[in-house]
């Protein structure tokens, strides 16, 4: 938020809930789900815009050391959540980026799924 010639703006969310066709959906619930499957060590989503107006989920998850074939991810999450919330993609990197506090750095994500591409 912030205050300019006594107007206040509304800059964005900070909680992590974005729109997704119409309907609200908490980026938290899907990586909660992304780490209860076998294999997943660590998982973030993120929403990209690819095309302006035209927001998708793409997930990216890293393994357990031991784990080399996590299954087919995207199809666990349709057993489990809405089709709104199943992101577009869930690619399996050898590690997440962090913030200097150690959190996953989301931003950092998000470029990396969008130049990367899917695996």
């Amino acid at each position: 938020m912030r205050v300019e010639d006594d107007v206040v703006y509304f800059l964005s969310r900070l909680d992590h809930d974005v729109k997704i066709r119409g309907i609200r959906v908490n980026l938290l619930e899907i990586e909660a789900c992304l780490l209860r499957q076998p294999g997943v060590a660590t998982a973030v989503c993120v929403a990209l815009e690819p095309v302006p107006g035209s927001r998708q989920l793409r997930a990216a998850v890293t393994l357990h050391p031991d784990v080399t074939d996590p299954g087919d991810l995207r199809a666990a999450l349709t057993e489990l959540l809405p089709e709104a919330s199943v992101p577009a993609s869930v690619s399996v990197l050898p590690g997440l980026p962090r913030t200097p506090s150690g959190k996953i750095d989301r931003d950092s994500v998000a470029e990396s799924l969008t130049t990367q591409g899917d695996r």
